[in-house]
C-alpha cells in the first residue's frame, strides 16, 4: 500500500487513547489512526522563577522574537546586556551572532554566557578557536556554575550570585516534551519514547526525532538523525499498512555540523576533525540552501 494522498491539521496532540487508536486534540476531537506517528521534537527545560525577559532557543521561532526584542531595544539605548544561559554550541553560535547583529545595528549588546563546562564534547583544538574567537569579540564566558533559575531579569547560580540582564537566553539543553510522559508509551530515564531499530515504539506506533531514545540509547539532537529517519519512517508506515517487512534504521556513527560564528566564518567539525573559516561558513550555506530548496 503506497500513501499517495494527505491532509494537514492545524491542530495539537494532548493525548493518546491506545485502545480505541484515537489521537486526543486541542480542540476536543479524537483522530483515528491505523499506524500513528509521534515526531514532537523537543524542549528547553524551563528554569527555575519567574524567567521575566526569557527566551528559549526551541521553536525556532524564538529567536525571531529575541532579534526584534533586540533591535527594538537599541532602536531607544545604545546598549543591550544579554545573558545566555548554557555552555553549549547553540549557546555560544547564538552568542556569536548576538555580538554580529550588534555591528550591523551600530548599537553595543553585551554577551555573558553562564554555564558549567564550556563547549564539552568539542575537539579541544575547535574549542579553544571558539572560546578565543567570542572573547576577542567581547564576550564575557562566565562557566564554571550552573545556572539554577531566572528571576527579576537575574539569572541566578548555583554559589547564590544573582547576574542582572535585560534580555536573556536559555540554552541549557533540550529534553522530549511533556506531553510524551503521558501516552503511556514505553520511556526511558530521561522521558524520551523508546523505539526498537524500527522507529516502533508498539504495534502501530512509531517514533523518531529528538522526542525518542532510539533501541533504548539516546541519539545527539541533531537534524542529521531525524532527517535520515524519515525515509525509514514512510517506508515503515507502508510496510504495516501493506504487510510489508520493517526497515530498520542504522544511524551514522560520525556526522558533520558547522557553527556560524557571525564574522563571515564558522567553525565545520567532522568527528574529531575541524575546519574554521570563510570556506567552512560557504560550505554550511551550499548545504543548508540546498536542503532548504528540495
Amino acid at each position: 500500500m503506497l500513501l499517495r494522498e494527505g491532509r494537514h491539521l492545524r491542530d495539537r496532540m494532548v493525548g493518546l487513547e491506545r485502545n480505541r487508536r484515537c489521537v486526543c486534540l486541542e480542540s476536543g476531537k479524537n483522530l483515528p489512526y491505523d499506524v500513528l506517528s509521534i515526531d514532537v521534537g523537543s524542549v528547553v527545560p524551563p528554569l527555575a522563577g519567574d524567567n521575566a525577559g526569557l527566551m528559549a532557543v526551541k521553536p525556532i521561532a524564538n529567536l525571531a522574537v529575541l532579534r526584534k526584542a533586540v533591535e527594538e531595544r537599541l532602536a531607544t539605548t545604545a546598549t543591550c546586556d544579554v545573558a545566555i544561559a548554557g555552555s553549549g554550541v547553540t549557546a555560544f553560535e547564538v552568542a556569536a551572532n548576538l555580538v554580529a547583529l550588534g555591528a550591523r545595528l551600530g548599537g553595543k549588546i553585551a554577551v555573558s554566557i553562564y554555564g558549567r563546562k564550556p563547549l564539552a564534547g568539542l575537539p579541544p583544538g575547535a574549542r579553544d578557536i571558539l572560546i578565543k574567537n567570542l572573547s576577542q569579540r567581547g564576550v564575557a564566558i562566565q562557566c564554571g556554575m550552573d545556572v539554577m533559575g531566572a528571576d527579576g531579569h537575574c539569572l541566578l547560580l548555583k554559589d547564590g550570585t544573582r547576574r542582572s540582564y535585560d534580555i536573556a537566553v536559555n540554552a541549557t539543553g533540550l529534553i522530549p516534551p511533556p506531553l510524551v510522559s503521558t501516552l503511556g508509551l514505553p520511556l526511558d530515564d530521561h522521558g524520551a519514547l523508546v523505539t526498537d531499530e524500527f522507529l516502533r515504539c508498539e504495534d502501530g506506533v512509531f517514533a523518531a526525532g529528538d522526542c525518542i531514545a532510539f533501541d533504548g540509547k539516546a541519539l545527539p539532537p541533531v537534524g542529521v538523525h531525524a532527517v535520515r529517519q524519515s525515509a525509514v519512517l514512510l517506508d515503515n508506515i507502508q510496510a504495516s499498512l501493506g504487510g510489508g517487512s520493517l526497515r530498520a534504521f542504522r544511524p551514522r556513527r560520525r556526522y558533520g555540523s558547522i557553527i556560524n560564528l557571525g564574522d563571515g566564518t564558522a567553525i565545520a567539525l567532522w568527528g574529531g576533525l575541524w575546519m574554521h573559516g570563510r570556506m567552512a561558513l560557504m560550505l554550511k550555506d551550499f548545504i543548508d540552501l540546498r536542503f532548504v530548496d528540495r
